[in-house]
């Protein structure tokens, strides 16, 4: 992350392993100097924002209690950091003030809900005053608080209070109001300002594809549409007069690249090309959106990814793969290991099961707690999709493939029906709730518990919801992929899955690497694990 006033100053993260104990340094341009700014190294800190006039730098750290991060202002000048916020709580900070008089502080307490408060950094004895009281759940994302003509009344930002679609809004700090600038069945999921506050772009999430729309606050009207092809947006950044907007920009058939676009024509160009290790690009597959009803008529929307050059008499096999959060969604970015397998010769299905974001606050409660078991039988409703509506698929080799979360669901597939999938492959996945919880990094528990249940009251659901408990239900072989140092999902969930079945001598392949995380992130690793992952599933499925 650049400083906002010196080009030669940039902020970055740095963790070990995936052990997620992220330090944050300086570095010069040239990356010949490095500053570590942070410690104990036990301890996570993490980037909140930097003030307009790049003097200060606000971040949140557990170095108090393991469960909590309180937020603090770091002097550029001096080096020297001062704690501005304490609660025991998952507190973040996310925008100064133009004049970085006052820091916007988040507090989180689950993915789905959050509240705001002002910090005045003027006046070190006042207590941080709370902006978003609110009854029930709702977000407070993306603050913004650009240097323009209403920055005394307030900031910007997206929210879903009293919607169902996160929207984009401008906050009235001094009557604590909302006031919404945009309406519609989508959320708003980004939001950008120009230097000079004149122009602003957001993106709305629009079936899983990014649409950017921009506007000139000061005549107060749209700006042209960017020209570019359907995908997902990974970021946006607009020059500091407002006349051009860089964009990180992927899609199913396109790895990342970064383009700039005129903000006055919305004409745009391509200025990087990402390497793809020599594999042409015109081999790569799009999905087609697709919609199922499930056991209720709820509709499920899913993508639907057919392999190239399939024969017209041949039915292939299929990978129905599950997104991570539960609160994600399966999007038409650029996916390596859809792709790898495409080229193998499967076909991908990759569901938004009830539970995933993007549909609206209502589709996204649809699986909390004691429902969980209904999005797994959304899972199971794709099968019959498949069967009924998908001839190039053949249902017969059918495997589940998850990470994270979308490994829980992985391991509750092959134990809720067992009978309809050959084969599994969990990556980080959650075998035991209670134990998940147990272990996870004490600073997620609590967001973690308002989504599964908690320990103190709902044991016993999360033992009926764990599928270590229904081993013996397991009829397909399992691979089982971890990171030996993984916080949000420990590794001991892998181990009791891959012991139980072992016990059962059930097959059971387990690969674990000593210095990842919560995922696969080093290619030494990866090349290791895909082929491997590739001949699993070439055995199960491709002999038939």
């Amino acid at each position: 992350m650049p400083s906002p006033s010196d080009a030669d100053l940039i902020l970055f993260a740095k963790a070990q392993s995936g052990d997620e104990r992220s330090q944050l340094y300086f570095m010069n341009a040239d990356g010949t100097r490095i500053e570590k700014l942070t410690g104990p190294d036990t301890a996570n800190f993490a980037y909140g924002a930097w003030s307009r006039d790049g003097k200060l730098l606000a971040y949140r750290a557990n170095t108090r209690n393991p469960a909590a991060f309180d937020v603090y202002v770091l002097d550029v000048a001096s080096r020297a950091s001062r704690l501005v916020m304490q609660k025991d709580a998952y507190l973040e900070p996310v925008a100064f003030s133009p004049g970085g008089d006052y820091l916007v502080v988040s507090e989180v307490e689950s993915s789905y809900n959050n509240n705001l408060y002002l910090v005045d950094l003027t006046a070190p004895a006042k207590p941080p005053a709370l902006l978003t009281k609110h009854p029930g759940w709702a977000t407070y994302d993306e603050v913004r608080w650009p240097f323009s003509a209403r920055q005394k009344e307030g900031f910007y930002l997206v929210t879903n209070l009293g919607r169902d679609f996160t929207k984009l809004a401008f906050f009235n700090v001094p009557q604590a109001k909302i006031e919404y600038l945009d309406d519609g069945p989508w959320d708003a999921e980004a939001l950008a300002f120009s230097r000079n506050g004149v122009t602003m772009a957001y993106v709305l999430n629009v079936n899983g594809y990014s649409k950017i729309a921009m506007s000139d606050q000061l005549q107060r009207k749209p700006l042209p549409p960017v020209k570019m092809p359907e995908g997902v947006l990974l970021g946006a950044a607009l020059s500091p007069n407002g006349d051009r907007i860089a964009l990180t920009f992927a899609n199913a058939a396109q790895p990342a690249d970064i383009y700039v676009a005129d903000t006055a024509t919305g004409d745009a160009r391509r200025l990087t090309f990402s390497s793809t290790g020599g594999v042409p690009v015109a081999g790569f597959v799009q999905p087609r959106p697709v919609v199922y009803e499930s056991f209720d008529r709820l509709r499920i929307p899913a993508l639907l990814y057919l392999p190239p050059n399939l024969p017209a008499d041949k039915k292939a096999p299929c990978l129905i793969a599950m997104h991570g959060g539960p609160e994600g969604q399966a999007r038409p970015d650029f996916s390596s290991v859809v792709q790898y397998f495409l080229n193998r010769g499967y076909a991908v299905f990759a569901p938004n099961v009830r539970g995933s974001t993007g549909y609206g606050k209502t589709f996204s409660h649809l699986d909390d707690v004691g429902k969980r078991l209904d999005a797994v039988r959304d899972m199971a409703e794709a099968v019959t999709f498949l069967k009924k509506n998908v001839p190039q698929v053949d249902p017969a080799r059918l495997a589940l493939f998850g990470g994270s979360y979308g490994g829980y669901m992985v391991l509750a597939g092959l134990t809720e029906y067992p009978d309809l999938f050959a084969a599994g492959v969990c990556v980080v996945g959650i075998a035991n709730f209670e134990t998940f919880l147990e272990q996870t990094a004490p600073y997620r528990r609590a967001q973690r518990e308002a989504e599964y249940g908690s320990l103190a009251h709902d044991r016993e659901l999360l033992r009926r919801l764990s599928p270590i408990h229904r081993v013996d239900r397991i009829r397909a072989p399992l691979m089982v992929i971890h990171g030996a140092n993984d916080p949000r999902v420990p590794v001991t969930e892998a181990r009791q899955i891959v012991d139980a079945l072992r016990a059962r001598r059930q097959p059971v392949e387990f690969l674990l690497y000593d210095d990842e995380g919560h995922g696969l992130t080093k290619l030494k690793n990866k090349l290791d694990a895909y082929p491997k992952m590739a001949a699993f599933l070439d055995r199960y499925l491709q002999a038939r």
